[in-house]
Order: structure tokens, then C-alpha cells, then sequence
């Protein structure tokens, strides 16, 4: 695309990694919902005819419609989640100040091990647990020598259950628009979940939702199902693609 192009049609240009995941995922299953969760966002893309039938075509467009969500296993701060956690059964306003990170909350939850903790802390310490824990305690300003773990722990079980209310409230809103615009995803839809936080994000959101027919983009494709799967998605996709020409 030369400079000009770009300049006039902006959205030629515009980062878009879903499209490749979902087009090489559609030459396996020519009809199903992808969920692609990674640190950051959560893209969800309906699959037709095995192509992406997304009404969004960049960010702003697919966050209106449901089919981008801000937020991720890693890099989701603390007040885009919740304004208030629990603390001596009573629930309190947490300080907006970067202290923490969701990173944090399921490091602590064991839903990432040190090494799954890509990114950098709030404060540029450790990824060590108890790092993670002196960073939490510093939402409700106080330092790790004046709050329980136990206390520290039901915090981040409160957090991680607000984030997957957005989630879900997300995928809700999302499915409940898709049906109605082709009915045909109404009968047994089959959810494909990839990325970083697939598992303990997208899975629990979809069982929650009462959702059963969940499978993993690696075990349909054999791609690794890990933050650069992507990266193959794009070669596959593009092998595909100039193999029906």
C-alpha cells in the first residue's frame, strides 16, 4: 500500500491480526465465534463460510459493536475493572494511581506462573509473589507488612470475578446482536478461544453464559496456542489464499 492510499483510506493499513487468525481458523471450521484473548484485548470475531463476518472494521467500530473488549490477562489496570474492593467487610475506594496491575491479581491467583508475566510490572520490581502482593496492597495505599494474604487473596478473587462481569456482559451483547443478524449462530455455536488468557478469561466467561461447545485454536489448526500464534496464522492464511487462486 503506497503513502498515498494509506492516506486516504486509513483502514487499509490498520493493524488487524484477527483477520488472519480467523481466516486460516475458517479453513478447518467453516462456521463458528473466535475468541482471541491475549494481554491487552479480547477480539471476538464471527466465523461464516469460513470468513470473518465481523460488522466492526477497526477499533472504534468493533468496540461499538461488542467485538473488541479492553481488556486482557496482562496489561488491564486495576480501575478499568473495579473502583472499589473488599477490605474488613466492608468495601472501600481504591486509589487510581498505577500501582498494580491485573497481571498482578492473577499472578497471584496462579492463573499465570512468573515466566506467562511478560510485561512490565507498575513499579518495575520483580514478578516474585510477594512483589505481586506489595504492589495489590498498594490500591488501598497500605504496605505489605499491614494487610493479611488472606485479605490480599479474597481482594484479587474480587477483581478477577468484576473482570470476568465485563467479560461476560461483553459476550452477552455480542451474541445477543450476532443472532439476531444471522439466526443460524442460535443452534449449538461453536466458540474457538486462543491466546494468553483463553483459558482463564474466555473458558470461565463461557461457562458462566452456560456455553458448553468450547475448543482450543490449537487443537483445531496444531498452531501453539500462546501470544505469536498469529504470527503462523498470517503465513497459513496466505498459503490458503494463494492456493484457490
Amino acid at each position: 500500500v503506497d503513502f498515498d492510499t494509506a492516506r486516504s483510506n486509513p483502514l487499509s493499513i490498520t493493524a488487524a491480526n484477527w483477520v488472519s487468525t480467523s481466516l486460516f481458523l475458517g479453513e478447518f471450521v467453516p462456521q463458528c465465534i473466535l475468541f482471541d484473548a491475549g494481554s491487552t484485548t479480547i477480539d471476538i470475531i464471527p466465523i461464516q463460510f469460513s470468513n470473518p463476518i465481523p460488522i466492526g472494521k477497526d477499533d472504534i467500530s468493533r468496540l461499538v459493536n461488542h467485538e473488541l473488549i479492553y481488556t486482557g490477562g496482562l496489561r488491564a489496570t486495576i480501575p478499568s475493572i473495579t473502583h472499589f474492593v473488599p477490605y474488613k467487610e466492608q468495601m472501600i475506594r481504591i486509589s487510581f494511581e498505577k500501582f498494580a496491575l491485573i497481571s498482578d491479581v492473577h499472578r497471584i491467583l496462579e492463573n499465570i506462573s512468573e515466566d506467562e508475566y511478560t510485561t512490565d510490572t507498575a513499579d518495575n520490581r520483580t514478578k516474585s509473589l510477594e512483589d505481586c502482593y506489595s504492589r495489590l496492597a498498594r490500591i488501598i495505599c497500605l504496605d505489605i507488612e499491614l494487610i493479611s494474604k488472606q485479605e490480599l487473596n479474597e481482594m484479587a478473587k474480587f477483581i478477577y470475578e468484576k473482570q470476568l462481569e465485563i467479560i461476560s456482559k461483553e459476550i452477552q451483547e455480542f451474541y445477543k446482536s450476532l443472532t439476531i443478524r444471522i439466526p443460524e449462530f442460535e443452534l449449538e455455536p461453536l466458540f474457538v478461544i486462543t491466546g494468553l488468557s483463553s483459558d482463564f478469561l474466555i473458558r470461565k466467561s463461557l461457562d458462566k453464559l452456560g456455553f458448553a461447545n468450547i475448543e482450543s485454536y490449537e487443537r483445531i489448526t496444531n498452531i501453539p496456542d500462546n501470544v505469536s500464534s498469529s504470527a503462523f496464522a498470517v503465513a497459513g492464511a496466505l498459503y490458503f489464499q494463494l492456493k484457490k487462486k
